[in-house]
């Protein structure tokens, strides 16, 4: 949004401001954190500010917490940042000459055939593809077996500073990751290994 003229103070801050704002939307919309990071998901990937029980946030946290979350300004500054942003991107954006949609990971799309917020979501897709590509380019293919759609899991401790400067020199976005360390409790793979040799 930047390189096209918007600059995103409430996104801007929410990302300096994780738990912190998560925190305060929580409190002021009377509603579990878990869920005040699920909603400010669903807003950033385009989900709307719907009354309709059937769309995305309230369908995930009901509608009368719904509404008291529209009105918190922290929550509405960041609905207003990606509708704007959306707006300035998509219409800076260059487009081939027959006029498709590629993204940073070269994968082209049909504007004419997609909805406003299915071409963002085209656009994010590629610049999380391309900035994963460039991350399991740094290290060989048994240190990062798996690939989600927006990260990995590694089999060893990296360096997460090494990744974001290489992403950032590379695809030109200063991407900032979150590592978590995930746990496999042993006396669950043992039973899981149990009960399979006990049923052959």
């Amino acid at each position: 949004a930047a390189r096209f003229g918007y600059e995103c103070q409430a996104v801007d801050h929410y990302l300096a401001n994780k738990p912190e704002v998560r925190k305060e939307i929580a409190k002021q919309a009377g509603i579990h954190e878990a869920h005040s990071k699920e909603c400010l998901l669903m807003l950033m990937y385009g989900a709307g500010q719907s009354d309709d029980p059937d769309k995305a946030i309230p369908a995930a946290i009901g509608l009368e917490a719904a509404q008291r979350l529209y009105a918190v300004d922290l929550f509405a500054g960041i609905g207003n940042d990606v509708r704007q942003a959306r707006k300035v991107i998509l219409k800076g954006w260059k487009r081939n000459q027959r006029g498709g949609l590629t993204n940073e990971f070269g994968k082209t799309i049909d504007p004419t055939e997609q909805s406003q917020l299915q071409l963002l979501a085209h656009l994010i897709q590629g610049v999380e593809a391309f900035a994963l590509n460039t991350a399991t380019k740094l290290h060989d293919p048994q240190t990062i077996p798996l690939l989600q759609h927006d990260g990995f899991v590694a089999t060893s401790n990296l360096l997460v500073w090494e990744i974001e400067q290489a992403v950032e020199q590379v695809t030109g976005y200063r991407l900032v990751m979150e590592k978590e360390r995930i746990q496999i409790s042993p006396e669950a793979y043992f039973l899981k290994n149990s009960n399979q040799n006990e049923n052959g």
